[in-house]
């Protein structure tokens, strides 16, 4: 009982990034479909569930490489895609194409960085004995769930945002890298 809540709760705080990501996605849509939902969902529960095995395969030898180097870039990956997020929605300019959160392109790097402190998980679930595949089915579970839920309820932000919803979607984007970014710093100093 203690492992499956405690891995719960580390899904759950894992998840946050995503779904986080996964409404200024919605927001940028401005209706999603539960098709755009399930891209989203599929993508990051997969690499939530992904990073940590690969986290474990890998081991010791890159944990501090990882703890302190990794939520950075993520952060700075995160800080750069809501900057370009927020300028189209500011641009006048109709060759200023917003940033399509659905292509598998942007879907994989927005994976990518939301799920490297996934990696950090397995290589701690490795070093402590947990059982890995529980643990991996649990948190990429909680992910999809909340991930798809969070595209879908984003049309209510629409809602209130209107026009502006792209820049919000941007701005939350910058907001959650710099927190990121600001945490991973001074972890290391």
């Amino acid at each position: 009982m203690a492992f499956v809540l405690s891995t719960l709760l580390t899904a759950l705080a894992l998840a946050t990034d995503a779904v986080a990501v996964s409404i200024a996605a919605g927001l940028a849509r401005g209706r999603a479909s539960a098709r755009d939902a399930l891209k989203v969902a599929l993508c990051f529960g997969g690499f939530q569930a992904g990073m940590p095995v690969l986290g474990a395969l890998v081991g010791t030898a890159v944990r501090p490489l990882v703890e302190h180097w990794a939520p950075i870039l993520a952060g700075l990956v995160l800080v750069a895609l809501g900057a370009y997020a927020a300028r189209g929605a500011l641009s006048d300019d109709d060759d200023d194409a917003p940033v399509d959160f659905f292509s598998l392109r942007v879907l994989v790097g927005l994976g990518v960085a939301t799920s490297i402190d996934a990696f950090a998980v397995g290589v701690s679930l490795s070093l402590a004995g947990a059982p890995l595949l529980p643990s991996i089915a649990i948190i990429g579970t909680v992910t999809f769930v909340l991930s798809f839920a969070a595209v879908l309820l984003a049309e209510r932000f629409e809602r209130v945002f209107g026009s502006r919803a792209e820049l919000v979607g941007g701005v939350a984007l910058i907001a959650l890298g710099v927190a990121m970014t600001t945490e991973a710093v001074l972890k290391i100093a």
